[in-house]
């Protein structure tokens, strides 16, 4: 059994009202999923705009990356396959850490493309949404030189609210992953009010 969210800052797509998992039933256009299960995690098979999921890739310092690689499967499992996960150590070489990066992206774009039948001519390749831990440190920077030549985008200051929000979404576009993440990761930064009955529920 996955962990069940509840309330607030914890908003997820995968969530029905009552905190446990849902799924739409597919086969719908992505209009008709948006309006009858808001809270769909984005497996409406069968649409256009649901072919190709951005991959995540988790850059951090060792052991981050894959600890909060490893906590997204407790409660979406079934997306760990498109989440990789890169320690960085200490005394970490960057161009052989950048390298390993590169290495992973291919991966994750080889694999949004397995799931189509064919990308279209000249298409650009599927995104890929970088997540690290800290602004200027080393694994900021093997993202930022990864940017350059990848087809991805790079969110700073991850936690784990910013994550499982994302992850719910992944069937998204990567623009409203990357305003997903960001709110999301703002918004569960709070003082926890010791003053009511439940404080870790909102």
């Amino acid at each position: 059994m996955g962990h069940r969210l509840d309330g607030g800052c914890l908003e997820v797509g995968g969530l029905d009202r009552g905190g446990g998992l849902s799924r739409c039933p597919g086969g719908l256009c992505h209009a008709q999923c948006d309006d009858l299960y808001p809270f769909c995690l984005g497996l409406c098979l069968g649409t256009e705009r649901m072919h190709m999921k951005t991959g995540i890739l988790i850059i951090a310092h060792e052991p981050l990356a894959s600890a909060f690689r490893s906590v997204v499967g407790h409660v979406f499992s079934e997306h760990l396959p498109g989440v990789l996960s890169l320690d960085i150590p200490a005394d970490a070489d960057v161009p052989t850490y950048l390298e390993k990066a590169k290495q992973m992206v291919d991966q994750l774009q080889e694999r949004a493309l397995s799931k189509v039948e064919a990308a279209p001519a000249g298409s650009v390749p599927p995104s890929v949404l970088v997540f690290t831990d800290a602004m200027g440190a080393t694994p900021c920077n093997v993202a930022a030189l990864l940017g350059r030549e990848k087809h991805i985008r790079v969110v700073t200051g991850l936690n784990l609210p910013m994550i499982w929000r994302t992850v719910s979404y992944i069937g998204h576009p990567i623009e409203d992953l990357v305003q997903r993440a960001v709110t999301g990761g703002v918004q569960c930064i709070q003082e926890v009010d010791m003053h009511v009955d439940n404080p870790c529920h909102s």
